[in-house]
């Protein structure tokens, strides 16, 4: 086996501690959180600022899966990207203030 391949490997070892461990946090709240309220109303929501990290995704992920054609080392990097949104998928439950 390649150093690339346990690079990777260890790569979606933390990426999946995190994810798993963020979502639990994230349900575990969310549960605690509906317990807590009974028929309450929903809150407004506020406007968030994540419009422009959408765009750059959608940008990236264009540009990487156009470079796949032109440079074949660009094929790494689809799955790198789904490391990294898995592990920022987690990341966002840690962060959210109500989980």
């Amino acid at each position: 086996m390649s150093f690339l391949f346990y690079a990777t490997l260890f790569l979606c070892l933390i990426a999946t501690v995190i994810f798993v461990t963020g979502y639990i946090k994230g349900v575990t709240g969310a549960v605690a959180d509906h317990r807590s309220q009974a028929d309450s109303p929903i809150p407004e929501e506020k406007d968030s600022n994540y419009g422009i990290a959408i765009l750059a995704a959608v940008i990236v992920a264009s540009a990487i899966i156009g470079l796949v054609g032109v440079v074949p080392e660009m094929i790494y990097a689809g799955p790198l990207l789904a490391i990294v949104t898995a592990t920022m998928n987690g990341v966002a439950f840690f962060v959210d203030s109500k989980a």
